[in-house]
């Protein structure tokens, strides 16, 4: 059997479910190669999301009971990355901020479109 080649007027007239231009076996295997790479993404990222949990936890400072030494024993948590966010806001804020002016452009061509340029630092 041919390969049906799609041509891009063809997948453009009908962008939202192209689907239905594909026959049943190539559909199939488009399914299966998805699947197969996001279980291996999602098995990649696992170690990654736990340490990012735990980081959280912290940075949240959420509440466990302790149990070592003993059981109800004091579970002081001392701010320390609350207190370097605040700490770091503090000082990059008049950086950032300077002249009110977040966004500068700068024009590295011939072609200056200033008005693009002033559209974009007056929107973000």
């Amino acid at each position: 059997m041919a390969k049906k080649k799609l041509s891009m007027d063809t997948i453009l007239s009908n962008p939202t479910d192209v689907s239905r231009l594909l026959d049943e076996k190539t559909l199939s295997s488009m399914f299966d190669y998805c699947d197969v790479r996001y279980k291996d993404l999602v098995a990649l990222r696992t170690t990654r999301n736990e340490k990012l949990r735990q980081a959280n936890e912290e940075a949240l400072q959420i509440y466990k009971p302790k149990t070592f030494p003993w059981k109800g024993a004091a579970s002081v948590k001392y701010p320390l990355i609350t207190n370097a966010c605040i700490d770091f806001a503090s000082r990059i804020f008049p950086a950032v901020w300077k002249d009110g002016d977040v966004v500068q452009t700068k024009y590295y061509s011939d072609n200056k479109d200033y008005a693009a340029g002033e559209r974009l630092a007056k929107y973000l």
